[in-house]
């Protein structure tokens, strides 16, 4: 989903993901 995003914007991508799906790893 995030891989084709810039590093940045990957990592904040994934923080993103971490709020909406605290319980998925991915």
């Amino acid at each position: 989903m995030c891989a084709n995003l810039q590093v940045v914007f990957h990592y904040a991508c994934i923080r993103t993901q971490m709020y909406v799906y605290p319980k998925g790893s991915e």
